[in-house]
């Protein structure tokens, strides 16, 4: 009983500030949790910033934070674009919002339609170019990235029955064949279950994606519209465990909760939830799988 009367204390907490703050401290600890692995950006300028921001609602309001936290992000862009991550421009956006958003009457209405503008067009781009890329339909290219992914390595031991070494040696081959520009096709290890999930994994990809675009963007589908938080948390759930990239959850969560309406206190607790499991289930799997499974 003390457990869960200490729950509802922290919950009441929570609750009872404003949701612009809210929604300003958990993007800015969500920065901290998952800052990208580059310098001096990871080790330097977010744990400062992010310190600093967290102290006091003063400092997390300060347009002049969130102005250098942005240019951080920018030039960071600039300097490692060609392996920055696609959640990390996402992010980086979302930043621009936050300091847009900073220091004026209607934050709450700011991060509100910029956080489900933006979760629209992130899945719409997404599903455009599943369908654009042919490779998405016969589930070759989710296949290969199963096959090379380091982070996708739990799920294609998993499901995939493919050995440590197998996913070793083929990411070797990989990095011969980009080395020597030879020019050859690689030929990489794979196996009739990992082929199997990969084109069903597809298919639900580009399905949940799609819904999630349509449920955000066009509210005159009003059915839709109002389920599109499930719809966000559905994906969330079904894609991350597999794909453990806890920055992309956890961002699409705090975006989902700046977006979701005031009058749905139930929605918005279990965005609260969810981020709050997000690095449980993100690396505990992992941490067993390393030490145990491979």
């Amino acid at each position: 009983m003390n457990i869960i009367h200490r729950l509802d204390r922290v919950i009441a907490k929570v609750k009872e500030q404003p949701k612009d703050l809210l929604i300003l401290r958990l993007t800015v600890i969500a920065l901290l949790l998952y800052s990208p692995p580059y310098n001096p950006l990871k080790s330097m300028v977010l744990p400062i910033l992010c310190a600093i921001m967290l102290v006091s609602s003063d400092f997390l309001t300060r347009r002049f934070l969130w102005a250098v936290l942005v240019f951080s992000f920018v030039a960071t862009n600039v300097a490692f674009w060609y392996e920055f991550d696609n959640h990390h421009y996402l992010t980086n956006y979302w930043c621009i919002v936050c300091l847009l958003a900073v220091r004026t009457k209607n934050a709450r209405d700011i991060l509100s339609w910029n956080g489900r503008l933006l979760i629209g067009l992130c899945f719409f781009f997404a599903t455009l170019w599943k369908i654009i890329a042919l490779q998405f339909f016969d589930g070759s290219f989710l296949q290969a990235t199963i096959l090379l992914d380091r982070r996708l390595e739990m799920a294609a031991y998993l499901f995939g029955g493919l050995p440590a070494e197998v996913l070793y040696n083929n990411r070797e081959l990989l990095d011969y064949f980009a080395a020597t520009s030879l020019g050859q096709e690689a030929l990489l290890t794979t196996s009739p279950q990992l082929a199997f999930l990969s084109v069903i994994l597809s298919y639900w990809t580009i399905l949940c994606e799609g819904m999630v675009a349509i449920a955000f963007l066009v509210p005159q589908l009003k059915w839709l519209y109002d389920r599109r938080d499930y719809i966000l948390m559905l994906f969330i759930i079904t894609t991350y465990p597999l794909v453990p990239v806890g920055g992309f959850a956890s961002l699409l969560a705090v975006m989902g909760l700046a977006q979701c309406s005031c009058d749905r206190p139930r929605v918005q607790f279990a965005y609260l939830i969810l981020l709050v499991f997000i690095p449980f289930w993100m690396d505990i799997p992992q941490i067993i799988f390393d030490r145990f499974l491979i």
